[in-house]
């Protein structure tokens, strides 16, 4: 460049007049213009510091680092002790991650000068980056004897005591920062990590809360703190959580993971917007090959079932007798395991019903993508979508030609790359079919398989043997103690207090649901002693103890499905409400497929009004079990054989679709 094209002003021979126009064009971003001025002014002065450490700065805006580092390394040869060169040279080094050659310089900085708490704070930085939070610690708490109103010091100080797991000191430094300055979202959100860490779960919730309205994304954390207050059934600021949440999906933010969200939410539209949101953040397609798959035809389908829950498990409870009924002369079954054995007899069917059964939960993605192509996988199946030990992050590499979402997750996965979803009419009516990213494939009954092998224990349980009164009528609930929310619990008091001779029995997942249920049945006007707590137990047992109940309670918006199937298979008639989404619908679709249309309620108020009745005729409820009696054998919801061939007969649909090359669409089996 010449240098006439970028100086026009007098003395060109006079160096601090290159080094004026190098800063000048450096400001308005001109870096190449700006080195060759300054390279003018060190032309006539090759020791000239200023435009030494003018030139480094200049280099490093322009990412040559290693020409900086040069530079800088001859500016410390003509001053080795000039601070603000050993400050830019740690600068550039922890840039490009020498962090050990950084520190050094830092170092040598705060000897020159004790009280430079700047040096001393970036000292700190760079021990939390390379994972020492001890010495992170000493270096900002020196920060702040110096500077005691240094915020980011005392905000990676509260950091690394959380790194550290020393919560309550964290904790304790984020409350006197909030107080000072109470609008900065990202403390309430660093708070609210610290108090989930404590398990102090109603304060983490408000924490996010504070965040959430002070505008943070807060990556899912509301809802999934949300969801660990349901857990316990701590219902403190329910109503205006699930607002925030709702508001949240409904603006796009990151505000709650999908399957929390489920149990919450009445909106297949939000849940299918949280889905793709999700998705999006966490699993986007990822395009790692252009090869298109095989065109050449497997002797037989080869189907692919990628599952963290192959053992004692709702989905695998389901799912055993169809791998095993599973027509070997026209499928390969091949199952790609995300966990390791539990030893439990549904495991040894398990691994006895595949072909082969591979495991997967020690190789990364990319290994499982290529093996699920090695193996010549025609259709896989997500068995976990967002639930449990899934591996979405594999179907996102579209390691199969045809991928479906099926069983583990009531809902759409929200992704392109998975085809289709196998529904039924019920979970899925036609009109809401907008409301899934996959093509639906309708089967002729219900989509939920079952195992009418499941094992039940041959010991008859005695209520009092349970803890239960002998003469009441007994109300119960085993679903998981999420499902119940404040809205259902209410129905289930008002049933009581209108049925005064009954009781409700609920599974127990934790001591504190039992407490903050027994507590809200008070509240209520319930005496918390009619209300009876069931520990878990094995299946077979926990089978056979239905049948001291007399009439099953459905939570809603999210309903029991395993566990409906449990009561229904055990002969206990189930009272449903009708919902508005895919996991609100499964009872609902089970209640169908029996011909029960009777224990579905259209309303809460009939939902309660039904529940009396049954209580109160037991004429009426005895000709309903009987009806459930009959049907369990007559219907198809319990005809694992019928099932398989239905899905089977959907596979060959999909596989032959794209065997011609036909756009995948929804699809409708008939029996």
């Amino acid at each position: 460049m010449n240098p006439s094209e970028i100086f026009s002003g007098t003395n060109p021979i006079y160096p601090p007049h290159w080094l004026s126009l190098a800063i000048k064009l450096a400001h308005s971003c001109e870096f190449q213009k700006a080195l060759a001025a300054v390279d003018q002014a060190l032309c006539l002065n090759p020791k000239y510091i200023e435009a030494l450490l003018n030139r480094t700065l200049i280099l490093e805006a322009l990412k040559r680092h290693e020409n900086a580092l040069e530079c800088i390394n001859i500016t410390l040869s003509i001053e080795p002790n000039l601070p603000e060169a050993l400050s830019i040279k740690a600068s550039i080094l922890y840039e490009i991650q020498r962090y050990p050659e950084a520190l050094e310089s830092y170092h040598l900085l705060t000897i020159l000068s004790p009280n430079n708490y700047d040096a001393l704070y970036n000292q700190g930085v760079i021990h939390a980056e390379l994972g020492d939070f001890t010495k992170a610690i000493e270096a900002f708490t020196k920060v702040l004897l110096i500077n005691a109103e240094y915020y980011e010091a005392w905000l990676n100080l509260a950091n690394s005591h959380h790194e550290l797991k020393q919560y309550n000191e964290a904790l304790k430094i984020y409350d006197q920062l909030i107080e000072k300055i109470p609008s900065t979202p990202d403390l309430w959100l660093n708070r609210g990590n610290t108090l989930t860490k404590l398990k102090r779960f109603r304060e983490a919730t408000k924490s996010y809360y504070s965040a959430f309205k002070l505008g943070s994304a807060n990556d899912f954390e509301l809802g999934i703190s949300h969801h660990r207050m349901m857990l316990t059934c701590d219902w403190s600021d329910f109503e205006i959580t699930t607002e925030a949440i709702n508001n949240g999906v409904i603006a796009g933010r990151k505000v709650a993971e999908p399957f929390a969200y489920q149990a919450i939410s009445q909106s297949e539209h939000n849940l299918q917007t949280c889905a793709e949101i999700f998705c999006a953040e966490r699993f986007p397609w990822q395009k790692i090959s252009k090869k298109k798959f095989p065109n050449t035809r497997n002797e037989k389908i080869r189907i692919g079932y990628l599952c963290g829950e192959f053992g004692y498990q709702a989905t695998s409870i389901l799912m055993t007798n169809v791998w095993e009924l599973h027509n070997r002369n026209s499928f390969e079954i091949i199952g790609f395991d995300n966990a390791w054995s539990d030893h439990s007899k549904y495991r040894k069917r398990i691994e006895s019903a595949f072909d082969n059964l591979i495991n997967i939960y020690k190789k990364d993605d990319i290994e499982v993508a290529n093996l699920i192509k090695e193996q010549g996988i025609d259709i896989l199946i997500n068995l976990n979508g967002y639930f449990g030990r899934e591996r979405q992050s594999v179907f996102a590499m579209k390691p199969a030609p045809i991928q479906v979402n099926f069983l583990g997750f009531p809902g759409t996965i929200g992704a392109e790359y998975i085809d289709y979803i196998i529904a039924d009419k019920t979970v899925i009516p036609e009109k809401s079919r907008e409301f899934y990213t996959e093509k639906v494939i309708y089967l002729p009954d219900c989509y939920q398989p079952n195992d009418p092998k499941r094992a039940v224990s041959e010991h008859t349980y005695t209520r009092s043997e349970l803890g239960l009164p002998e003469d009441k009528f007994i109300f119960c609930c085993f679903s998981n103690n999420y499902k119940i929310t404040p809205s259902v619990f209410k129905l289930w008091m008002a049933i009581l207090i209108k049925v005064p001779e009954s009781v409700l029995w609920l599974l127990q997942d934790n001591q504190e649901a039992a407490e903050n249920l027994s507590k809200e049945a008070g509240r209520l006007g319930v005496n918390p002693n009619r209300i009876y707590f069931a520990s878990r137990i094995p299946l077979a047992e926990h089978l056979s103890r239905h049948r001291v109940a007399d009439l099953f309670l459905d939570t809603s918006p999210y309903t029991a499905h395993t566990t409906a199937s449990d009561a229904l298979w055990m002969n206990l008639p189930l009272l449903t409400l009708e919902g508005k989404t895919f996991p609100g619908r499964v009872a609902m679709s089970l209640l169908k497929t029996l011909d029960l249309p009777e224990l579905i309620a259209a309303s809460p108020e009939t939902y309660v009004k039904m529940a009396v009745e049954l209580a109160m005729q037991p004429t009426r409820l005895s000709y309903i079990r009987d009806k459930l009696s009959k049907n369990l054998i007559s219907k198809p919801l319990f005809n694992s054989q019928l099932f398989t061939r239905q899905i089977e007969h959907a596979y060959q649909l999909i596989y032959e679709r794209y065997r011609n090359g036909s756009q995948t669409d929804h699809l409708t089996l008939s029996n």
